[in-house]
C-alpha cells in the first residue's frame, strides 16, 4: 500500500473516489453527490494544488495503483484557531474495509498534522450512528467533547453529530 498526499495529477482518482463515498454513504458527509457533481473543475484543481503544497493536505492510500481510501485535513486560518485542523471526508472503499486501512490512514493523518508545527490539535465530526468510525477515533485516542442534535438532514431524516478532539503529541501544553 502507498500512503501519500493527493497532487494535481490525481484529479481523476480524487473526483471519482470522493463521489463514490458521497453516493454510498451520504449520511457521513456534509456535501452531497449532486453538489459534488455540479462543482466546477477549477475548484477541485485548487483542492489538489493546496494538498500538494500542504496548505490543505488530502491524504490517500493506493493499492496496486487504485485509490482505496482518503481523508482531508482542513487547517484553520483565523489567528485565534490557527492551532487546529479538522479531519474531513474520511472514506475507505467497501471492499477494503475491516483490514486496518482506516486505522493506518488515520495514523498517517496524525503524523502529517504533527509535521505542521503550528497545528496543536485535531478535530473530527462523526455521524452519531456510525459506530465503526466512533470506535476508530476513540481507539486512536480522540475524546468526545460534544453532541449536536439534528445536525444534518439527509433524505428527510435528521442526523446527530458527535465532536471529537485529539491533542498532537509534539506539544507539551495539553
Amino acid at each position: 500500500m502507498n500512503f501519500r498526499l493527493f497532487t494535481p495529477e490525481d484529479y481523476d482518482d480524487y473526483y471519482a473516489f470522493r463521489l463514490l463515498g458521497l453516493q454510498q454513504a451520504p449520511h457521513m458527509f456534509a456535501t452531497d453527490a449532486n453538489t459534488w457533481e455540479s462543482t466546477p473543475t477549477h475548484v477541485f484543481e485548487k483542492h489538489l494544488e493546496a494538498s500538494q503544497s500542504r496548505r490543505a493536505p488530502i491524504l490517500g492510500v493506493w493499492q496496486d495503483d487504485q485509490i482505496i481510501g482518503m481523508v482531508g485535513l482542513k487547517l484553520s486560518t483565523e489567528p485565534t484557531v490557527a492551532h487546529k485542523a479538522t479531519l474531513w471526508g474520511g472514506f475507505v472503499s467497501p471492499q477494503h474495509r475491516r483490514q486496518g486501512i482506516a486505522k493506518q490512514l488515520l495514523a498517517f493523518a496524525i503524523k502529517t498534522a504533527q509535521k505542521l508545527n503550528h497545528v496543536r490539535q485535531l478535530r473530527v465530526v462523526i455521524n452519531a450512528s456510525n459506530q465503526e468510525a466512533i470506535s476508530l477515533f476513540e481507539n486512536a485516542g480522540f475524546e468526545q467533547f460534544g453532541l449536536e442534535p439534528k445536525a444534518k438532514l439527509v433524505d428527510g431524516e435528521f442526523q446527530d453529530q458527535l465532536y471529537f478532539w485529539y491533542p498532537l503529541k509534539h506539544n507539551e501544553d495539553y
